[in-house]
């Protein structure tokens, strides 16, 4: 089957990847200003040019947030090697190298009180095997539960930079990824049973994490890996 690619929404609607430079301070729970926002949606091969168009136009990056999403689902039998090559390579190799890469320029501002910010969009499926897919998506799964535990690995180490690293793992939200599932009547209510809360994201949900997690009520909270999908991988 196609690879599905995801747009999730956190701060922004998005491609695989995005950066965004503050130029403001965020209280606790509301942001006061619009910030600088950067939306990218680069292959690898151009990582370095991106790398460099920041630092030349931006000079700093206070809050990145690594977006990378792709599927491919299949029957065991029929996986091919280069689906799961793919997906791993998106969602758990360009996250990996995009922190790398932008490290000098999240140390530009980054401080102990006003510490830089790594976000990591993770999925449920990394935290347990979905029964809601028709084929499933070994690779999708995988990928998720590396990015959640590579969230962990960057926390321990970018920490004496003053860099948090966070992670958000999102449940069923609207999304490119999940229009099939919703434009399904039985699908949607199959899926609706195995929620606790009987219910689909909404993305206002999505969007407090995102903010909570870049804002000044995080500041002493790193590599964790806040779920937000109703209770769904509970059950």
């Amino acid at each position: 089957r196609k690879t599905r690619d995801v747009n999730s929404r956190s701060m922004a609607l998005v491609g695989p990847m995005f950066a965004i430079r503050r130029k403001y301070i965020m209280n606790a729970m509301a942001v006061q200003k619009t910030p600088s926002t950067l939306a990218i949606d680069q292959p690898s091969q151009d990582r370095q040019a991106l790398v460099d168009s920041l630092r030349d136009n931006e000079g700093r990056v206070d809050v990145l947030v690594n977006n990378a999403g792709t599927a491919w689902s299949a029957p065991i039998d029929n996986y091919p090697d280069e689906a799961f090559r793919k997906v791993m390579e998106l969602n758990v190799d360009a996250v990996f190298a995009l922190t790398r890469d932008l490290l000098p320029l999240l140390g530009v501002g980054a401080g102990p009180d006003s510490p830089s910010r790594v976000i990591n969009i993770g999925s449920k499926d990394g935290l347990h095997v979905s029964v809601t897919h028709e084929d499933p998506t070994f690779a999708y799964g995988a990928s998720k539960a590396a990015v959640h535990h590579l969230t962990r690995y960057l926390a321990v180490d970018l920490a004496k930079r003053h860099i948090l690293v966070n992670g958000i793992a999102p449940g069923y939200f609207p999304s490119k990824m999940t229009k099939p599932l919703f434009e399904s009547g039985a699908g949607l209510e199959q899926l609706k049973k195995h929620c606790p809360l009987g219910r689909t994201g909404e993305p206002k949900e999505i969007m407090g994490l995102a903010i909570y997690l870049a804002s000044a009520a995080s500041t002493y909270t790193t590599g964790e890996v806040i779920v937000a999908d109703g209770g769904y991988h509970l059950s």
